[in-house]
């Protein structure tokens, strides 16, 4: 008798999962790990073979007699899209669920029509199809973003409408989410610690993405970690932040942080942008038993995020269409 249907696709879920985690296991190892029968792995296997989403390959071999097939995700199996999007263009990495090297693009555009563009490569690279089908899209853009995946204000982009990504999106059949740039960076940084704030300086504007207790924090409206809004005082009257003289600017963003990080008890501050140095060095007068962070590369990380999000949440789905039975779905969140 065979197994019932729901319990095939569980274990087909299990298989995928496992290959997710590890490239290139041989089936007599996926049993062992997954508890699974010798019989049943080789099912499963077959199935994704013909499904197109595994493929088999030699292993080299470590002796005489039979050279052992290990079973990967196929080059294939599909793509997830990053973009950031800032008011005069964009940047895009589209990256293979199955792990591996990236596809950049880089699209200028007027002031205002970065949207435009955003969909246009959307349909671009859902037709290329570089690693498999397109099914996941996350764009980082500078403006407030909450629970829900709401844009808010305020935003940096001109005359923000994100009608034209949207209607693409369902066109396509594609997954979609926006999300803040700023918190994109936590999310790449991560690793460096379970509470800390990562503070991101570009021409679009000063912002903070807050991970407390390794959770990101928005707040109610999505507005946390907007310091650029934060008033401060001038002899003029209060400004905000970031609409300082930068020296100036520098010096209230350090109080600023200061505050944050002793209310917060953070671990660490990481810091990016063209003002990071100098920022560094005023923060570890005020907070010297607070870790400070310059990345190398930081003028990507927000692009960065976005392609690691888009690649989670991609085989996040690839396992739950396993699941369900490969069934297409759409959803723009």
């Amino acid at each position: 008798m065979g197994q019932p249907q729901t319990l095939r696709r569980l274990n087909r879920q299990q298989v995928l999962r496992a290959l997710l985690d590890t490239q290139g296991l041989t089936r007599p190892q996926l049993a062992g790990q997954l508890g699974l029968s010798k019989v049943t792995v080789n099912a499963v296997v077959r199935e994704l073979l013909e499904g197109g989403l595994v493929q088999l390959w030699a292993q080299p071999a470590g002796g005489s007699g039979r050279v052992p097939q290990g079973v990967r995700l196929s080059p294939a199996v599909g793509t997830a899209l990053g973009l950031d999007l800032q008011p005069h263009g964009l940047q895009g990495h589209a990256v293979p669920l199955a792990g591996g090297h990236e596809q950049a693009y880089r699209r200028a555009s007027a002031p205002g029509g970065v949207v435009e563009a955003a969909a246009a490569l959307l349909r671009e690279v859902h037709a290329r199809a570089p690693f498999g089908p397109l099914g996941t899209v996350v764009l980082g853009v500078p403006a407030p973003v909450d629970a829900r995946g709401r844009v808010g204000e305020p935003n940096a982009l001109e005359s923000f409408d994100a009608s034209p990504v949207l209607a693409a999106a369902r066109e396509l059949r594609l997954e979609l989410r926006f999300e803040n740039d700023a918190n994109l960076v936590a999310l790449a940084l991560a690793a460096h610690g379970s509470t800390l704030a990562t503070v991101i300086e570009r021409p679009s504007g000063l912002g903070v993405g807050l991970l407390l207790q390794g959770q990101l924090y928005r707040g109610p409206q999505g507005r946390a970690g907007e310091l650029g809004q934060a008033p401060w005082p001038t002899a003029q009257g209060a400004r905000c932040i970031e609409r300082l003289p930068v020296a100036e600017r520098t010096e209230a963003a350090a109080y600023a942080l200061a505050g944050l990080s002793t209310a917060l008890d953070l671990e660490r501050l990481i810091l990016i942008g063209d003002q990071a140095p100098t920022l560094a060095a005023r923060l570890r007068e005020l907070l010297p038993g607070v870790a400070l962070s310059l990345p190398q590369d930081a003028a990507g990380m927000p692009l960065r995020g976005a392609a690691l999000l888009a690649r989670q949440w991609g085989r996040q789905r690839l396992l739950e269409d396993a699941l369900h039975g490969k069934e297409a779905r759409s959803h723009v969140a």
